[in-house]
């Protein structure tokens, strides 16, 4: 058989007579002994908080194995599989693994780990007070493997068209408000991982009005034709209670 002490490849065979083992050391062995991997670690791509294995097979006779990642060594990763728990975005990266039998090192492929992180909502929208007729906009911000936006008032998916842009996007538009515009507003954030929906943010559309008997106003009158009671302008004051909506 053969067996490796430090960085030399010994013969080793067992002599019945001495009940002993002999060792023999053959330099030129040591040196040259082939080393095949028969199979490469594979690439990889999860999600925070998975397990993950990395794993090589490699044709030799007492061979060590020394993991690294972008070319640092992993301390525990001394096995022919290495395994990652409760994986972080500290983790991903460029793995290899040496596979040595006596002054022989082979490297394997690189495998790539990808981790994709979570969604976590950073900024939430806002609610809000607009007159009517002005713009509206909420706005969402989030970290995480994001595949897509959708808007949503009063729990009813919106999409671009009218007064509405943005629909799909981190930002939601609304533009010359109505009071049919009113209402509640949140958006579902799609991800690799995980889905997250936001806080409601509620449109409020204000419309003004005028209260004459608090704050009375002039009316101007023009005289055009002699037959009207008085041809000249003049100025009077409504005192009577009256509100006048304004669109």
């Amino acid at each position: 058989t053969l067996t490796v002490f430090g960085d030399k490849l010994y013969f080793v065979g067992y002599l019945p007579d001495f009940g002993s083992e002999l060792f023999v050391y053959d330099p030129e062995l040591s040196r040259n002994f082939p080393i095949k991997i028969t199979v490469q670690p594979q690439l990889k791509t999860v999600c925070e908080g998975e397990n993950v294995m990395f794993t090589i097979q490699a044709e030799a006779v007492a061979k060590t194995f020394q993991w690294k990642r972008d070319g640092y060594e992993i301390f525990e990763g001394t096995d022919d599989t290495l395994i990652l728990s409760n994986v972080t975005s500290n983790d991903k990266g460029e793995y290899i693994c040496e596979v040595k039998l006596g002054t022989t090192t082979v490297t394997s492929e690189k495998a790539i780990l990808t981790v994709n992180g979570n969604i976590q909502i950073t900024t939430q929208p806002q609610s809000q007070d607009k007159n009517q007729g002005k713009e509206a906009k909420f706005k969402v911000e989030a970290t995480g493997a994001i595949s897509g936006y959708q808007w949503q008032r009063d729990n009813s998916p919106l999409s671009d068209g009218g007064n509405i842009s943005g629909a799909t996007t981190s930002e939601l538009t609304i533009s010359d408000i109505t009071t049919s515009d009113k209402g509640e507003y949140n958006v579902k954030i799609s991800g690799k991982c995980n889905d997250m929906t936001s806080d409601n943010a509620t449109l409020k559309v204000l419309t003004a009005t005028i209260d004459i008997a608090r704050d009375p106003v002039s009316l101007v009158w023009y005289a055009t034709k002699p037959n009207l009671p008085d041809s000249n302008i003049k100025s009077k004051k409504i005192i009577k209670s009256h509100k006048i909506k304004m669109s």
